[in-house]
């Protein structure tokens, strides 16, 4: 009886033993960093005249779905409406449209399929299978870029059309893939035609381009797929596409505004009262110009306004421009002295004044240089450079070498009314140190550029995102002066001749400017540079 009773416990502890494993994860041992395999696929790679109305893969292990309708893409699509539901090691897909007949479909599985235990994702799985007696093989492969930055964007949809009517900004693409963390894409199982490819951040995972807000960017020729097509660029701008418009004009005391719904690069007003001159300005960004009503006599005027955007849309409209009735609120005014640099060896002298409000005038002599307690240099107005439209003023000049001292403290002193603006607005006193910059604390950098075919280039030095100097159409340039850091190089292909970088019009099937950023052997984008030190590197393009 006491054997019996023994082995009446024995097996129910056993049972529970047993049952525990099955759904508890071993403790300790080594991580797990085999991702899944697959075993078997319905269809098969590359089958052709698949009938079923589902498609199931078996895996080596338990898996699980990560972001399925993210990562997992059908080209053609089959529709929105696609499940996908596990079982264990199955996985399969639905389309609730079904599959159309005599398609190639390709399946890219990028991460979203990953084992249980520790989201290993299935490398580079791929599926390809056709409804009909003959399966598409050729494929487009590239990189996307961003058009004027050496920044990689991540995730960006690449996708293709053949339809002359297709309008991106309309319509959904059925075939069309998605970049990996080095921008790199591919189209596979595609049939042999005509194709016009581009690229965006779909943010709204609609398929169809917001050029409000995404990036996007294509290639402006047409591609004749016969073989693969390999090596494919294409740069991402951002551009709001939208036609330009702008908005009833509203007043405030003696200011008026005129607004758009999106950024102006340029403007002009002219009023229709003979001789008439408004003052005016860029507002707070470049959505708005601010007109000052303080010197007009009239009560309302009848302005003709033209302006156009970065596609060159243009609008040119007559307003009636009108005195506002309530009192205008009073806008802090700020102004400042910005990046005051003299170079000792060659006593050039460069600074720039940026405000917030419409500048009237320069009082020339309550803006110093202070070399010391007794030699002060004013400036004339000539040798200021006005900006009125952005409100900045730059001032380039030369120093008398035989005046400056590396050892002094030189400052660059403002009084309280330097500057007018047509406010009446007064600013408080300030003084700034100039970064005085000499050859021993200085380096210098020699770019020589070898151009395959392009005669018009810009080769510009870079710290972080800002321009430092530049140098157009030179094999050989050397860039002095500059202060210990790391810096970048950029090339710009001038198509158009015009001295700067162009962004592009995809109403008139213009891709942006080329760029190039020099990379060294290790791949690095930044060139480190030190005091005294003189380097030189080549660029060939």
């Amino acid at each position: 009886m006491k054997a019996n009773f023994i082995k009446t416990l024995t097996i129910p502890f056993a049972l529970m033993l047993c049952e525990c494993a099955t759904v508890t994860t071993p403790i300790g041992g080594p991580k797990d960093e085999t991702p899944p395999v697959v075993v078997n696929t319905s269809p098969k790679q590359n089958e052709k005249n698949f009938k079923r109305s589902v498609v199931q893969l078996n895996f080596s292990e338990d898996i699980k779905l990560k972001d399925a309708k993210e990562e997992i893409i059908i080209t053609p699509s089959p529709g929105k409406d696609v499940t996908f539901t596990t079982k264990g090691k199955l996985l399969i897909i639905e389309p609730k449209e079904g599959w159309k007949e005599n398609t190639t479909y390709s399946i890219a599985f990028r991460e979203g399929v990953q084992d249980i235990t520790e989201g290993n994702p299935v490398e580079n799985l791929r599926l390809a299978f056709s409804t009909g007696p003959t399966i598409d093989s050729l494929s487009i492969s590239g990189n996307v870029k961003d058009a004027l930055t050496e920044k990689i964007p991540e995730n960006i949809t690449v996708a293709i059309y053949t339809s002359d009517t297709f309008d991106i900004f309309k319509h959904a693409p059925l075939y069309f893939s998605k970049t990996n963390k080095e921008g790199n894409f591919r189209l596979d199982n595609l049939k042999s035609d005509t194709y016009h490819i581009y690229a965006f951040d779909d943010k709204n995972k609609n398929l169809k381009v917001e050029s409000q807000n995404e990036q996007f960017g294509f290639i402006a020729s047409v591609i004749d797929l016969k073989k693969n097509v390999n090596r494919l660029i294409i740069p991402l701008n951002r551009i709001d596409t939208r036609k330009l418009k702008m908005n009833k004009p509203r007043s405030t005391g003696d200011i008026a505004f005129l607004t758009f719904n999106k950024s102006v690069i340029a403007y002009q007003l002219q009023a229709k009262e003979a001789g008439l001159q408004i003052p005016n300005s860029f507002g707070d960004d470049q959505n708005e110009i601010k007109l000052m009503l303080k010197t007009m006599d009239l009560d309302s005027v009848l302005m003709r306004v033209t302006a156009s955007d970065s596609l060159l849309q243009k609008i040119d409209t007559t307003v009636y421009i009108k005195k506002g009735k309530n009192q205008k609120i009073d806008e802090k005014f700020t102004a400042e002295v910005n990046d005051p640099v003299l170079e000792k060896e060659t006593g050039k002298f460069t600074f720039s004044i940026t405000s917030s409000k419409l500048i009237k005038s320069i009082n020339t002599d309550s803006i110093t240089l202070e070399l010391d307690s007794l030699v002060k240099i004013n400036f004339k107005q000539e040798e200021f450079k006005w900006d009125t439209i952005h409100k900045k003023i730059e001032l380039k000049t030369t120093i008398d070498k035989k005046l400056i001292d590396i050892e002094k403290n030189i400052l660059i002193k403002t009084g309280k009314n330097f500057l007018e603006t047509f406010e009446d607005d007064s600013i408080k006193a300030s003084s700034k140190s100039v970064n005085i910059l000499s050859i021993e604390e200085t380096g210098t950098l020699t770019v020589e550029v070898k151009p395959n075919t392009q005669e018009n280039f810009i080769v510009q030095l870079l710290s972080g995102d800002k321009v430092i100097q530049s140098a157009a159409n030179k094999k050989s340039h050397t860039f002095k002066y500059l202060e210990p850091g790391n810096y970048k190089i950029r090339i710009i292909i001038d198509t158009n001749k015009n001295g700067k970088w162009d962004y592009g019009n995809i109403l008139q099937n213009e891709e942006p400017e080329k760029t190039i950023y020099y990379k060294d052997r290790e791949k690095k984008f930044e060139t480190p540079m030190r005091a005294n030190w003189e380097s030189s590197i080549t660029i060939s393009f």
